[in-house]
């Protein structure tokens, strides 16, 4: 079934009910939403059959009894069922085709693609062929386009969507108010749940990022490309010039690996080398000065991870404002830095709202007084495809720390962050958007947290974000705790949205380095500040003080932390809980920090962290400086579940 159209259903649904009581119907579709529309049930979704399975299946289709005992057709059609990719209906029809055909005709099909068989012999193409032309017309250029990468190639789901609209063929829904980049999402999607691409890619929020093409996919996209696409190998000097897309599948990193014949191309719109784009190589100045003089029709030059150190003259930012009717893809990560005399300004992002992956700022010398205007109008707030942003303030002016707070509140990204990196920032203050617990409202998806050599005396509270896995803080002499107060783990902020979240949910890696004044994770003397402060209070009322301090941080635990590293940090004495923790660093610390009783818990009663017993240790690598006072304080047994235990010994 093919139609998306809900009341056709009803109306063949309602000619259905007159049947037998007990049939049942098998509807099959190549679309989740038809199957959606149609069942009474969740869809099941075939998936491709195992490496076992698969064999099983061709073993049944092409041999006979004489070709079971032939160990050379037994490895031919081993590789011939590589080439299938796991796919039932590929697997079948080579199978059948080759069932009582001598090894020459079996040689023949291993080195031919599949594509390539005729149809009178082969129906694979015709039924995939099928699929494309129930595509609306867009889809049908977005899945032509992907003819551009070569075989087996990851495809990065934001560089196939920022392909799409440079070219033109995301058309938005108007009714809706649909963006570009959502219409790209959409498009993406469809082709996905379609079985147009495979093997998807998540990264580590669960977010799908990118995905392959099965090799007849592949084949089928060159065939509905026809001219207008071209993937150029090696030695191709012969060039149609009626190619608009052109993709090199080799690396270009000479003048003199570029066809003559390319240059004929006058009408030409996209220019890819996909093999560069993920290993780094180089690809000089002069290659893309050409390209950019001699194609004007250019919408796609693709420039990222090539090593440019500077654009061509010809390419600025009124070039990058022009976004997205024209495209330049430069570095994948927006890279940004302001030094003096340098015509770049953090206003310059002002109207760069489609930027998205990763931005660097890098502000270099002397403030300025406009930078900290210029720092508002740089428009975070608005640019909601990046997902990563590192500030680093490398600047000489270190004695007014309020330009740096000035800087960093003008900086506030959009919630729609992943990673935060913040490097050498001299102010003593958070800007307002990362003060106590507010930094989970601002940035709730936060994912990755570095800090790095920062001067601020309090850090954000960092414990309510549902996201975050990685925390990485270093160089902060003047923070004596994370947290300012036995209570702070539910702020005012969350408490009048009506949120509260559990202590890290989701926190899996966490680093403290070189943290030289870091005493713990609460303030303790504020647990009890109030009861000591009182002329009547007597010492039983202080010791209850205490034990109320001791339950609140034992209800406090790491749930999901797998490895935390604590080095140089000699005043910690306390770190909460962490039950599940299987690699732990501990070198140049307070002797009272305790492995044992950082990695148990004391009591199952008060434990947060389900499972979580002294019994049930996950500690399984060690590496520590502390000998004598912390390895032979654990219990033998716990030693017997190391898998790897390194003592680090003092260099002096």
């Amino acid at each position: 079934m093919w139609n998306e159209n809900r009341e056709k259903w009803l109306e063949l649904r309602d000619l259905l009910k007159i049947g037998r009581k007990g049939s049942k119907i098998v509807v099959t579709a190549r679309s989740r939403d038809v199957a959606e529309i149609m069942g009474t049930f969740p869809p099941h979704e075939l998936q491709r059959l195992s490496e076992e399975k698969s064999w099983e299946l061709f073993k049944k289709m092409a041999f006979n009894e004489e070709a079971q005992q032939n160990p050379q057709l037994v490895e031919v059609g081993k590789e011939i069922v590589k080439k299938c990719g796991k796919l039932p209906l590929a697997i079948r029809t080579v199978g059948s085709l080759l069932y009582g055909k001598e090894e020459r005709k079996w040689l023949s099909i291993r080195d031919t693609s599949l594509a390539k068989i005729p149809e009178s012999q082969s129906d694979i193409m015709s039924i995939l062929r099928l699929s494309y032309h129930h595509l609306w017309s867009p889809l049908k250029n977005c899945f032509a386009y992907c003819s551009l990468f070569p075989k087996d190639t990851e495809l990065d789901k934001e560089v196939l969507k920022e392909l799409w609209m440079a070219e033109g063929f995301i058309i938005p829904e108007i009714n809706e108010n649909q963006s570009l980049d959502e219409a790209a999402e959409d498009y993406f999607q469809t082709l996905l749940q379609r079985g147009f691409f495979q093997d998807i890619i998540k990264n580590g929020w669960g977010a799908i990022t990118g995905c392959k093409m099965h090799d007849l996919m592949h084949d089928l996209a060159q065939e509905v490309a026809g001219v207008k696409c071209k993937l150029a190998k090696l030695g191709e000097r012969n060039f149609d010039d009626r190619i608009l897309d052109l993709s090199f599948s080799y690396r270009l990193t000479s003048l003199w690996k570029i066809p003559n014949g390319m240059f004929n191309l006058k009408l030409m719109r996209t220019f890819l080398v996909p093999e560069q784009i993920y290993d780094g190589s180089t690809f000089s100045e002069s290659v893309c000065q050409q390209l950019i003089r001699r194609f004007s029709c250019l919408r796609v030059l693709d420039l990222h991870h090539l090593s440019l150190k500077s654009l061509p003259t010809s390419i600025g930012l009124i070039s990058l404002n022009r976004l997205p009717k024209y495209k330049v893809i430069y570095e994948h990560s927006a890279g940004f830095t302001n030094q003096p005399n340098s015509s770049a300004k953090l206003s310059d992002l002002k109207e760069l709202n489609n930027l998205r992956g990763d931005m660097h700022i890098m502000i270099l010398g002397d403030f300025e007084k406009n930078m900290l205007e210029e720092a508002v109008e740089a428009n975070l707030t608005m640019k909601q495809g990046l997902t990563e942003l590192k500030i680093d303030f490398q600047c000489t002016d270190v004695n007014d720390c309020s330009h740096y707070e000035a800087v960093l509140e003008g900086l506030k990204p959009h919630s729609n962050l992943r990673k935060l990196k913040i490097k050498w920032y001299k102010g003593q203050k958070l800007p307002s958007w990362a003060r106590r617990g507010d930094l989970c409202i601002t940035l709730p998806y936060l994912v990755k947290i570095h800090l790095y050599g920062c001067s601020c005396q309090q850090v954000p509270v960092f414990s309510q974000l549902r996201f975050l896995k990685h925390l990485s803080i270093m160089y902060m002499d003047s923070v004596e705790y994370m947290e300012t107060g036995v209570c702070d783990t539910s702020s005012s902020s969350l408490k009048s949205q009506g949120m509260q979240t559990l202590f890290f949910p989701s926190l899996e890696k966490l680093l403290l380095f070189r943290m030289k004044n870091l005493k713990g994770w609460w303030k303790r003397e504020e647990a009890i500040k109030s009861t000591n402060d009182s002329d009547s209070t007597s010492s039983s009322e202080l010791v209850e003080a205490g034990q109320q301090y001791d339950q609140h941080q034992l209800s406090m635990q790491f749930c999901n932390l797998s490895k935390l590293v604590i080095c140089k940090c000699p005043k910690l004495k306390f770190l909460p809980f962490c039950p599940k923790v299987e690699v732990l660093r501990l070198t140049e610390t307070n002797e009272r920090l305790s492995v044992l009783k950082i990695v148990t818990t004391l009591s199952t009663t008060t434990t947060s962290c389900s499972g979580s017993t002294r019994g049930d240790l996950k500690l399984k690598e060690l590496a520590m400086d502390n000998v004598e006072d912390q390895l032979m304080s654990l219990p033998k047994q716990y030693l017997h579940q190391l898998s790897t235990l390194t003592v680090e010994l003092d260099e002096h």
